[in-house]
């Protein structure tokens, strides 16, 4: 059964995804205006996450794309896309 990942509005990214997949501090939502950039990290064999640098100098959170339907690249460019309209 698939179920949703994460949601994209122009306020926010709101994600249900819980365990390993999260970087420092859990949040289930980001609101882009607390969002100072984005970045696209690609390891080696492993799948790829979107880091969030907040605008309050710590507690960035970032997500895995291994368990969000679709190529890693379309994925942050899609988060891209809402982030710089939010």
């Amino acid at each position: 059964m698939d179920k949703t990942a994460i949601e994209l509005d122009e306020e926010k990214l709101k994600f249900f995804i819980s365990g390993p997949l999260l970087l420092q501090k859990r949040r289930s939502v980001i609101y882009w205006k607390d969002v100072q950039d984005i970045e696209f990290v690609s390891p080696v064999r492993r799948s790829a996450i979107i880091l969030f640098i907040m605008t309050d100098g710590g507690d960035n959170a970032g997500i895995s794309t291994k368990y969000i339907s679709g190529n890693d690249k379309e994925i942050y460019d899609t988060v891209m896309k809402y982030y710089k309209k939010g």
